[in-house]
């Protein structure tokens, strides 16, 4: 089996708030050899998986910065949500949704 990804990643600064956007694009190739009811069977597939989106961003600490500003910044605590589609699979089985 082999599997590759894809991605883009934005970093984003609004109203002096620092943020991240990711698309994610998984694919995947799989083939294999068995001996089914006296034969051989070979099966290859590939596909795109589903993709996935993130999206976080910093409501304490680490501000939008400049280059210059960047340069001197010290990090300390950062508090902030980050929201991904699909939610993954722990997520849903926490949250009681059949698989």
């Amino acid at each position: 089996m082999h599997y590759r990804r894809s991605g883009l990643c934005t970093v984003t600064g609004r109203v002096g708030k620092s943020g991240k956007f990711d698309v994610i694009v998984p694919f995947s190739e799989l083939s294999g050899t068995a001996m089914v009811a006296g034969q051989t069977r070979e099966r290859d597939v590939s596909g795109f998986n589903d993709p996935l989106f993130r999206f976080s961003v910093n409501f304490y600490g680490a501000p939008a910065l400049s280059v210059q500003e960047f340069e001197s910044y010290q990090q300390d605590i950062i508090i902030g949500p980050a929201f991904r589609y699909p939610p993954s699979d722990s997520m849903m089985r926490q949250a009681g949704e059949p698989r």
